[in-house]
């Protein structure tokens, strides 16, 4: 028999975006349930490395810079509304964090200070960074969701979004132990689902379990999705297998003197610690494509001028923003890589997924009483997303959507739920059960997952993603010849089956905005139409459903800021100027003026 519970808010996801949703609502009065099919705690945010960019931090910094920043990097394809709620509430984000339990370093006096350099992308220093990263991020969701009033429900997949007169009523979901079917009855529903990056795997430094499910399920639901040809690629590990694609670092790890190489040892873009995801990207496409890579398929970050001229000092300043990529280098390269002394070979590694579920400034969808934020969500971010955005982003629109959803549901009964429509989707989710056929589910996701990183990874062009149409084509037909278990409980068969469907569906929403984007823009890379085509292609892809299906249409891009323009001459003086003492003073003067800008930002005992 069915259970169905009942609750004002339903969140579905456990990572940084859905904890903190979950817990300020339930403390504003609502009632909260939470899904999710990890252990709370341990999507991406766990794995992230604690930086968080802050508009108000910097005295040389103000919004305008914020935003033009954001857009450039997004090239013009960012919501308005949303890029000026990140700017404006960026500050609240720093403070939430800390609140849960995290600590950003301070400066002697114990005030917050950022790393004292810009990331790629950024005009100014705006990145903090916390004392600590990944699992005691995670850890620090965990003890505020258990500190809370929310009923947490880990492990359990959502297979379906409730939909009535009223828009979403609630979710179906499944325990990944038992197989058993639980639904909810839910005023409103926030999908904090995370990205897609196991669509690439191995080749993601995401957790395999981000499967893009939130996407296929709330245009399933009737929402529309934006910007979904967008696929964000930096540097990961190109060997050994077991580690190929974990993160090791960014265009920001470059540093001042950082070189990225083909195989015959030429620079394949100039300074890429100052670019951004994308354009550092796109440079690696064109190298991969033209087929002058290591002998693992990747490009060459050498970093050892940085070690040359900065010493011991520079591996500190690196630690301080990624101290795990160090880490993870050494188990995989070997200490003279760790040290800088040799370059590592890398490859482009799906990080982030900039398009998503489209949304207003309550962060509501185009389907009533459906929120979407985190990952999931599009339009912040437009065609690439600046480093150090993706926690500030998270933390400030989390706290938005509760703001809104709770004000809304406390006005609200609790929906009706035809729990017959339910069970004739429990039946449609449990008929491959038993089957008998050639393939295993995961066989199947593994050929999907090679077949997207090939012909619909970091270089794509029109005969790719033809052929990548036509094997998905043929996927969805070996769908149908599925070997499953009959077994309710621990049917891990069953599983992979219920996730590859939507796997499947939202691969061909990716390949087919991908083959409709006609130009390259942002993490969008195009061999057979490499420059951006602003006259033609400035406007957004938006997918919306149609029927059983998905239809594709364009809205142009008709915002003031897409008059915005790189900073001007005079504004590059000051940097134009650093550059070139950075380049020609003495190294030993160099590290002196290095220690004494980092001040107490590293501590003695780091040097």
């Amino acid at each position: 028999m069915l259970t169905l519970k009942e609750c004002d808010i339903l969140v579905v996801g456990g990572g940084g975006a859905g904890v903190t949703a979950a817990v300020l609502s339930a403390r504003a009065g609502a009632k909260v349930a939470l899904v999710s099919n990890d252990p709370v705690g341990r999507g991406d945010t766990c794995i992230a490395s604690g930086i968080m960019a802050n508009g108000i931090i910097n005295a040389a910094d103000n919004p305008q810079k914020f935003i033009r920043d954001l857009v450039l990097c997004g090239e013009y394809l960012n919501d308005p509304s949303l890029v000026s709620l990140l700017v404006e509430r960026s500050g609240e984000a720093v403070e939430v964090l800390e609140e849960f339990g995290m600590v950003f370093r301070r400066d002697r006096e114990g005030r917050r200070v950022p790393i004292p350099f810009p990331l790629g992308g950024h005009s100014v220093a705006r990145s903090l960074v916390t004392l600590t990263e990944g699992n005691q991020i995670g850890n620090a969701l965990r003890g505020a969701l258990y500190g809370s009033d929310v009923e947490v429900n880990e492990e359990y997949l959502i297979t379906d979004l409730i939909t009535g007169q009223d828009g979403v009523v609630g979710a179906l979901g499944i325990d990944l132990y038992s197989g058993e079917f639980l639904a909810w009855s839910a005023k409103s529903v926030i999908i904090a689902s995370g990205g897609c990056g196991a669509l690439f795997a191995p080749f993601t430094s995401n957790m395999r379990s981000n499967t893009g499910d939130g996407f296929v399920l709330a245009l399933e639901a009737g929402a529309d999705l934006r910007d979904m040809e967008q696929a964000q690629f930096i540097f990961g590990i190109s060997h050994p297998e077991s580690l190929i694609g974990v993160l090791c670092g960014e265009p920001a790890s470059a540093g001042y003197f950082g070189r990225l190489l083909d195989r015959d040892g030429k620079e394949i873009i100039k300074n890429p610690g100052k670019k951004t995801r994308g354009q550092v990207a796109a440079a690696m496409a064109k190298t991969i494509s033209s087929n002058k890579v290591g002998p693992h398929g990747g490009v060459f970050l050498d970093l050892s001028k940085n070690r040359e001229r900065l010493g011991p000092i520079y591996r500190k300043v690196l630690s301080l923003s990624r101290k795990s990529a160090l880490d993870v280098v050494r188990f995989a390269y070997g200490e003279r890589e760790a040290g800088c002394e040799k370059p590592w070979e890398v490859v482009a590694s799906f990080h982030y997924h900039p398009g998503g579920i489209k949304v207003d400034e309550q962060c509501q969808s185009t389907v009533r009483n459906l929120y979407a934020i985190g990952q999931v969500q599009g339009g912040l971010f437009g065609s690439d997303r600046l480093g150090s955005v993706s926690l500030t982003e998270l933390f400030v629109f989390a706290k938005i959507v509760a703001e809104s959803a709770v004000e809304k549901v406390m006005n609200m009964s609790q929906p009706y739920v035809d729990t017959k429509k339910v069970g004739k989707i429990v039946e449609s989710r449990r008929w491959a059960m038993g089957k008998t056929g050639a393939f295993r589910p995961v066989e199947l996701k593994c050929r999907l997952q090679k077949l997207m990183y090939e012909k619909v990874g970091p270089v794509r062009n029109g005969v790719s993603l033809e052929e990548a149409l036509r094997e998905l084509a043929c996927l969805d037909d070996d769908m149908k010849n599925v070997s499953i278990p009959s077994r309710q409980d621990y049917n891990t068969d069953w599983i992979d089956f219920l996730q590859l469907q939507k796997m499947i569906v939202l691969a061909r929403i990716i390949t087919r905005c991908a083959l409709e984007r006609r130009e390259s823009r942002g993490s969008h890379v195009r061999t057979d139409y490499p420059k951006r085509d602003d006259a033609r292609w400035l406007k957004t892809i938006v997918v919306k459903k149609d029927g059983e299906e998905f239809a594709l249409h364009t809205d142009p891009i008709e915002h003031a800021w897409r008059d915005i323009e790189s900073p001007g001459l005079m504004e590059q003086v000051p940097a134009r100027i650093q550059g070139f003492f950075v380049s020609n003073l003495p190294g030993g003067l160099l590290r002196r003026i290095l220690k004494k800008r980092l001040g107490g930002f590293v501590r003695e005992d780091q040097h």
